[in-house]
């Protein structure tokens, strides 16, 4: 399940990719020119966060939660971290990059949410099969 995720995470970003680099060609204006340097980052936040998830799901469901929510507001802390950073730094476009910045972070992180469900509905439906009724 872990390799599935992560196989669905990658042609995420990428697709994710190909949208901004085709965006930049044909020079929207309300794209960022750092925008495509941020799925990259976004990819390998992600992913680490959601390996640590899946194990933690698999080693105890109950410990699981918390560390989602962990990982969460780690990637959060980040993100605001960076964008306070880039802002101190008189970035240009600010409100474009920080628009920019948060809609690549909405997109992953309701990407993750997703797995998240099915991941855990797929739990479900097998501790169901195995007691014949959810704990």
């Amino acid at each position: 399940m872990p390799r599935s995720h992560l196989t669905q995470l990658v042609v995420l970003a990428l697709a994710l990719a190909v949208i901004i680099f085709v965006l930049q060609h044909l020079q929207v204006p309300y794209l960022h020119p750092t925008a495509i340097y941020w799925v990259p980052f976004f990819l390998i936040i992600n992913g680490l966060a959601s390996l640590v998830t899946l194990r933690s799901l698999q080693k105890d469901q109950q410990q699981m939660i918390l560390t989602y929510l962990a990982t969460t507001v780690f990637r959060l802390l980040i993100s605001v971290a960076i964008i306070f950073f880039a802002l101190m730094q008189d970035v240009p476009h600010r409100i474009t990059f920080v628009i920019n910045f948060a809609v690549l972070y909405l997109a992953f992180l309701g990407f993750e949410i997703y797995g998240l469900l099915t991941n855990l509905r797929a739990h479900l439906e097998k501790d169901t099969d195995q007691h014949g009724e959810s704990q």
